[in-house]
């Protein structure tokens, strides 16, 4: 189990699934966009934002930088309250 303690240990499993999110949400984003298929771009950047900062908090935690720990689950937080409003806005006006 030594290894596995290191893997999860590590960062870069964690960056490996930012790097991932980045690119999904660009990918949602841009199919979005040329096709006008798909959820509105807010409720996307918006979701997008609350996952990343949660992993921005965990990545904070297994390094020497707890300082930011803080920082990045505020922004998760802040984003999940501006999706969950986004949800209950009218359609009208999604971009």
């Amino acid at each position: 189990m030594p290894a596995l303690s290191a893997i999860l240990a590590s960062t870069w499993l964690v960056d490996g699934v930012i790097a991932l999110t980045v690119l999904e949400t660009a990918v949602l984003a841009w199919r979005g966009r040329r096709r006008g298929v798909g959820h509105p771009l807010r409720g996307i950047v918006l979701n997008a934002l609350a996952g990343l900062g949660l992993l921005l908090a965990l990545r904070a935690a297994l390094t020497p930088a707890p300082g930011l720990i803080a920082p990045a689950l505020a922004l998760a937080g802040l984003a999940h309250v501006g999706d969950l409003w986004a949800r209950t806005r009218p359609a009208a006006h999604d971009a």
